[in-house]
């Protein structure tokens, strides 16, 4: 199967190597709230969990964090997959957050018409995700034009 591109995408610069940025990505990312830090960052292979969502629980969402792609995602529903990657960058570490349409090509079509995305909100998310994660770092950070 043919990768596929995403529906929207923002990245952006945090001024750290990537050994830094990334344990401290897996301390503010929301796909992984509530998971334990330390055991996430001393993860040598993928691993995938299936999360609860709602309160109480009305669905489940899978979120795979793989320390070889330096990548935290989110897969759920029937078309959705949001990530968010860490890689080098000549300032230090690039940081990418992307939606991905993963539906069927059968009703992968639907998905413009059932989701309306707000692009100002997914870069104002991403932004503050990099605002953290500098934060913790001590670091400047940058958010790519659009």
């Amino acid at each position: 199967m043919a990768r596929r591109l995403p529906l929207w995408l923002v990245t952006g610069v945090v001024e750290a190597p990537v050994d830094a940025v990334w344990p401290a990505l897996l301390g503010v990312a929301p796909e992984v709230a509530g998971m334990d830090v330390a055991a996430l960052a001393a993860l040598d292979a993928p691993r995938t969990f299936a999360v609860p969502l709602g309160q109480p629980p009305v669905s489940m969402t899978h979120v795979a964090v793989d320390p070889v792609r330096r990548e935290v995602s989110q897969q759920g529903g029937w078309w959705y997959r949001g990530a968010v990657a860490v890689s080098p960058h000549p300032d230090g570490s690039e940081v990418t957050r992307s939606i991905t349409n993963v539906a069927s090509p059968a009703t992968g079509w639907l998905v413009r018409f059932v989701h309306r995305h707000d692009e100002r909100a997914f870069r104002a998310a991403h932004e503050a995700l990099l605002r953290a994660v500098a934060s913790r770092l001590a670091c400047r950070w940058t958010l790519s034009p659009p």
